[in-house]
């Protein structure tokens, strides 16, 4: 449903977005793997070690992929199934995918327009900071007689 705005110009804009559309960040596995996982009281434990070789050897069209994003979890739809598969058979990564969904979500299932991959580590770390920390740590130890 698009919906229009009147700027002070009276020029209408269209806002594109539905209520319904948004981005979710969370960990993506099989559904089957999902569905064992559900009722455990650490699910993203689990959901951290999904291992690579399970979903690269799924047959998509009949299992489909979920997201389990702030407690709560997503079935996928064919399409973003499909593009899980294509993005863990790229990723480095061994076990564990960390992912932003973009799409629309009815119920507790999400149409997916596009999935990234998300780095499991610190982002930015400043090297010149760390190097002057260590040394600050060094002449405070010599200090110390350490």
């Amino acid at each position: 449903m698009n919906t229009s705005l009147s700027t002070p110009s009276n020029v209408k804009v269209e806002v594109l977005r539905n209520q319904a559309d948004g981005c979710w960040t969370g960990w993506v596995a099989d559904m089957e793997v999902i569905k064992n996982v559900m009722r455990k009281t650490m699910p993203e434990n689990y959901m951290e070690s999904y291992p690579r070789n399970r979903a690269t050897t799924l047959n998509t069209w009949l299992s489909r992929f979920g997201l389990y994003s702030n407690g709560m979890f997503f079935e996928l739809d064919r399409a973003g199934s499909k593009m899980v598969k294509e993005m863990v058979k790229r990723s480095q990564t061994p076990r564990g995918f960390l992912v932003r969904i973009d799409g629309s979500r009815d119920g507790h299932k999400l149409k997916v327009k596009s999935i990234t991959e998300l780095s499991k580590t610190q982002p930015s770390i400043d090297f010149d900071d760390v190097r002057y920390s260590q040394s600050r740590m060094r002449g405070e130890f010599a200090k110390m007689g350490i």
